[in-house]
């Protein structure tokens, strides 16, 4: 199972909308000579589910953040997971 496949079954398992959920990837080259490049997950979910992704005080997206990193570190490869709005733009953090 890919890292994608794995983020969106970790998110359509939490919302009510599982339909809904879309993720876009981006590869972001490395900038320095100890980096590696990293992916970038882009999450979008239905509007109405976007509570339940975030959790109180941000505790479900930065645990699903955690366990997606757990399995990029095994895998030995850099990862970035980003919650955007419906609109496309990126869900503040606080």
């Amino acid at each position: 199972m890919g890292m994608g496949e794995f983020i969106e079954l970790l998110i359509a398992n939490i919302v009510r909308n599982p339909e809904d959920v879309m993720i876009d990837v981006d590869e972001i080259e490395a900038s320095g000579e100890s980096e590696s490049p990293t992916t970038e997950y882009k999450i979008r979910v239905n509007k109405a589910d976007m509570g339940l992704v975030i959790g109180k005080e941000g505790k479900t997206i930065n645990s699903i953040r955690n366990i997606a990193r757990c399995k990029a570190i095994k895998e030995n490869v850099m990862i970035n997971i980003k919650l955007l709005e419906s609109d496309g733009s990126e869900k503040s953090r606080s």
